[in-house]
């Protein structure tokens, strides 16, 4: 599978790792004090959790030929409920839209119009080049 370009949002890479070294500095509290393991364990894998949405939102939004590769959010909107990567075959692309704020969503065909995810990119003008070159079926709205 060959790449055509990456985007990332440098914006949610610092919040990530603000929020990591936030967890890490409160796991080591934690593990200062002998009777708070429950809450050593809680935070431990709170860290866990922040190093994936990192590395998630540090790979961004891989334009490939055959789709999309997307950090998986599970509330289209809120950066901070993240499991891994997903996969958008070209196929499956039905609509983009820029929302305005550097804010781009995409549409699914099979998910009914709901959509699939935002991103913050600030550089509308090459995103939206990328896909229209790239999936020439997928529609795009440069503003809705």
């Amino acid at each position: 599978m060959e790449r055509v370009m990456r985007f990332r949002s440098a914006k949610y890479c610092i919040e990530w790792l603000a929020l990591a070294l936030f967890s890490i500095v409160a796991l080591r509290l934690c593990l200062l004090e002998p009777e708070e393991d429950a809450a050593s364990l809680l935070i431990f894998l709170f860290v866990i959790y922040c190093v994936q949405g990192l590395f998630v939102e540090a790979i961004g939004v891989t334009i490939y030929h055959e789709g999309l590769s997307v950090p998986r959010r599970l509330l289209p909107n809120f950066p901070f409920i993240v499991l891994w990567r997903q996969w958008i075959p070209s196929n499956d692309i039905d609509r983009i839209a820029s929302l305005g704020m550097g804010r781009i969503r995409v549409y699914r065909r099979r998910s009914g119009g709901r959509p699939e995810f935002a991103i913050f990119n600030h550089d509308h003008n090459n995103f939206f080049r990328l896909v229209k070159q790239t999936f020439p079926s997928a529609v795009t709205f440069r503003d809705s």
